[in-house]
């Protein structure tokens, strides 16, 4: 290596080290992933299963944020490390601040996402269509049941008349 060279060799170990910073950047972003989608699908069936409040979704929406500006910190990081290894510059005492500050970022991320949660679990909750379609059907057979019908008879007798003409054809 000449001493007029810029760039220093990096060593494998230090390569290394560098790698593993920017895996563990990745893992933080693919849990960050799994975050967002889970945060999505909850606010699916949350929105439909309960009255939520506007914490809900100032909470929720919070979360989705620092998800996102996690996911782009951490890209930024690892841009740094290869910047800092293609410099010559990198050694395997080099902190990348960037990588911290996605995983904060994704922590307050998970725990507004609980909170969120913990919001609608609190509120009321929707009567699903399937009770309120269960409800009305009761209603109207509670509604047949008590009308008689054009012959005069009321459905009680009709039902006895039945059961005679089945025990007589035997």
């Amino acid at each position: 290596m000449e001493s007029s060279d810029a760039t220093r060799q990096i060593s494998e170990q230090e390569r290394q080290a560098a790698s593993i910073h920017v895996s563990i950047s990745s893992y933080v972003a693919t849990a960050t992933l799994g975050a967002l989608a889970g945060a999505i699908a909850l606010f699916t069936y949350l929105s439909q299963a309960y009255d939520l409040p506007s914490e809900f979704y100032w909470a929720l929406g919070a979360a989705g944020v620092a998800f996102v500006v996690s996911l782009v910190i951490g890209a930024k990081g690892s841009a740094e490390v290869a910047k800092l290894l293609a410099s010559g510059t990198w050694t395997s005492k080099s902190k990348v601040p960037k990588f911290t500050g996605q995983a904060l970022l994704a922590l307050t991320g998970l725990i507004l996402l609980l909170a969120a949660t913990a919001v609608a679990l609190g509120s009321p909750r929707h009567e699903s269509s399937l009770e309120l379609r269960i409800q009305h059907l009761e209603t109207g057979l509670a509604q047949v049941e008590q009308e008689p019908s054009a012959t005069g008879e009321t459905p009680t007798k009709t039902k006895q008349n039945q059961s005679k003409q089945t025990t007589t054809k035997r």
